[in-house]
């Protein structure tokens, strides 16, 4: 199990900040907008719904597919932005994962979906999320469903409860004259 405290966030933050841009709720007025941040201060961890949804990360309002010039049909270049996405609600997440099945096929979707991370943080089902920080106190258990980790490896915590969990065996006082 990985656990990041919490002072280590914003260190991951700026870290995460030169190869993703980041987004996260923010407060503007009396709404929530997905901005990009570089301090995890800056964001609103928030049950309320975003004015405009998640889904404007991975279907565009406006996108060109192809390019028709000199009797030749020509695909533009995709330019590789690799986002991290802060999301604290999990309705926005269901609705991502519908999305997800809806688009399965959709190469342009998977395109911009293999290049989005979306990070959960709060106190619910973490499966949902590409990545899940569960709190805990003062430090985050990291729930990671990729097949990479995106946590600098100094910046996380090895927990003396983890460890005294991993060490110690624990035997019913009602079995132990049974042998195994």
């Amino acid at each position: 199990m990985m656990l990041i405290i919490n002072e280590n966030l914003n260190k991951q933050l700026s870290i995460w900040s030169k190869k993703y841009t980041v987004f996260a709720p923010v407060k503007r007025n009396d709404d929530y907008i997905y901005d990009q941040i570089f301090d995890f201060k800056n964001f609103s961890v928030t049950n309320n719904l975003t004015v405009i949804p998640l889904k404007k990360f991975l279907i565009p309002s406006k996108e060109i597919l192809f390019k028709f010039e000199n009797n030749k049909i020509t695909k533009p270049k995709k330019i590789e932005k690799k986002s991290i996405v802060i999301v604290p609600n999990a309705q926005d997440m269901d609705a991502i994962k519908i999305l997800d099945q809806i688009f399965l096929l959709d190469t342009y979707y998977q395109f911009r979906r293999k290049n989005i991370i979306f990070l959960g943080i709060g106190i619910i089902e973490p499966k949902q999320y590409d990545v899940f920080l569960e709190k805990i106190d003062n430090e985050y258990i990291i729930h990671n469903n990729l097949n990479k980790l995106i946590f600098q490896n100094n910046l996380l915590n090895k927990s003396e409860k983890n460890q005294i969990n991993s060490k110690t065996s624990f035997t019913d006082p009602l079995l132990a004259d049974q042998k195994n």
